[in-house]
């Protein structure tokens, strides 16, 4: 390396350490060791090699390994990541999703190109494949019953409120209708098989349904992904007035808190322990006889420490018929529940994942009908789905008299009640309104179609 290489290199470390550039331009990762000189950003290795997919865009060297001439190295000084941002995010819409170095690649690489190869957050008219309120197109959808992806015909609306779907090109009605406000969608590529495996999950018969989809264009899946968080987000707009932005994009889709299998026992803790593949949402731990299955076989409500939920690394010293050593005990007010892992480490995961929720305070509206463990199978004609059209002009807070002869009678104390009712508002998954009435609570569901009464 000549002298002037080497203070080139020393340049380059010294612009690394100004704000803004110690971090990955495009994912966050920090301490980036590549750069693109011309764009002018900092990035990481992983980063680096979508930059290098786009060659009529971007050029990439290593700050530390690649020879820099004087004229790079001041083009990187007059730019630099926070100079970067300025310019190619200017008109970011507040429901398009911003990938970090813990997502999969398809919505890193989609993110890289949008900024700087489309200039998409500078165009406007450039967004509309996703901001319109309307979509349609074909995903490679799974079977439900015979795991083959078929190609499928999907319209999403804003105006109808829906996601549907149609097994025939030419078919007139819809073999599915997933109702915004119940939707979530999820990059699952491994679980999939595709690197851009799509994992949507809404509610049917008040259960959650999964679908799976990809499509073989990267942009394309990804349009579709933040086509649903933007319908999401209207929606949550309309039906929440009062809240502000950052209060509702973090609900517009979510991620999983932890996925993997365990083994479980039944409820008297003498049955044999089945392999199950288990996913935990939030309170709500899953678990399914596949990873792919179309409805969960059950779900566990997991609260918090201050309403007697705890958990214990390890089995009740009598536990028989679990062929994985390392256990795990959840403790709730009604019962235990028993699982075991493969691994130590997995082990470990798992405890984190529910020390995290265990810890976390429950919320008001988390209390109402929440203290026993909720199967999935006895919501089943509990309550019908909440039409469409009961949504319109309901986005405000339901009130208790409003319920009388429209659901069930509302139980006689609550007409007796003189007292002033408390509302909290909160946009939880699978959580809308609260009402307490005195000693008498209710939930109203304005993010899932289901009522849940609790007297």
């Amino acid at each position: 390396m000549t002298a002037e290489q080497e203070i080139n290199r020393r340049r380059l470390l010294e612009l690394q350490a100004r704000p803004g550039n110690g971090n990955c331009a495009d994912c966050g990762a920090s301490d980036p060791t590549w750069a693109s000189f011309i764009l002018g950003v900092f990035v990481c290795q992983n980063c680096s090699g979508i930059h290098r997919s786009i060659p009529h865009v971007s050029k990439i060297k290593s700050v530390v390994m690649d020879p820099w001439h004087a004229s790079e190295v001041k083009l990187m000084s007059a730019l630099g990541n926070n100079a970067a941002k300025v310019k190619y995010e200017q008109r970011v819409p507040p429901f398009y999703y911003k990938p970090t170095f813990l997502d999969c690649h398809v919505l890193l690489e989609q993110w890289v190109r949008a900024r700087y190869e489309r200039n998409e957050f500078v165009c406007v008219d450039k967004q509309e494949p996703y901001s319109t309120g309307y979509r349609e197109g074909f995903l490679w959808k799974r079977g439900r019953d015979n795991g083959q992806f078929l190609n499928r015909k999907f319209i999403l609306s804003e105006r109808e409120g829906v996601l549907k779907y149609f097994n025939k090109h030419d078919a007139r009605e819809p073999k599915a209708i997933m109702k915004i406000q119940t939707l979530n969608a999820t990059f699952q590529p491994s679980k999939i098989g595709n690197p851009h495996g799509l994992q949507i999950t809404y509610l049917k018969d008040n259960s959650t349904r999964n679908i799976f989809v990809y499509h073989e264009d990267g942009k394309e899946i990804v349009d579709w992904f933040n086509a649903i968080r933007a319908a999401r987000f209207h929606y949550l707009q309309v039906a929440f007035p009062g809240a502000s932005e950052s209060d509702l994009v973090p609900k517009l889709t979510r991620n999983y808190v932890k996925e993997g299998y365990m083994e479980k026992t039944g409820p008297k803790h003498t049955e044999g322990f089945k392999k199950r593949w288990f996913t935990m949402d939030d309170r709500r731990l899953m678990y399914f006889k596949d990873p792919l299955d179309a409805y969960a076989r059950g779900e566990v409500f997991i609260g918090s420490k201050e309403n007697s939920y705890s958990l214990l690394p390890s089995l009740p010293p009598s536990t028989q018929g679990n062929r994985w050593p390392y256990g795990i005990t959840i403790v709730t007010p009604e019962r235990n529940f028993l699982f075991t892992c493969e691994t130590e480490a997995e082990q470990s995961d798992w405890i984190g994942a529910f020390q995290v929720v265990i810890n976390r305070p429950m919320l008001p509206q988390e209390f109402a009908g929440r203290h026993r463990p909720v199967l999935s199978q006895e919501f089943a004609g509990r309550h019908r789905p909440v039409l469409s059209q009961e949504f319109a002009g309901r986005h405000r807070p339901v009130l208790s008299q409003e319920f009388a002869g429209r659901h069930r009678p509302v139980h006689t104390q609550a007409s007796e009640m003189k007292q002033h009712y408390t509302l909290y508002t909160d946009l939880s998954p699978g959580v809308g309104s609260f009402i307490q009435l005195g000693p008498l609570c209710m939930r109203v569901f304005a993010a899932t179609p289901y009522l849940d009464y609790s007297f």
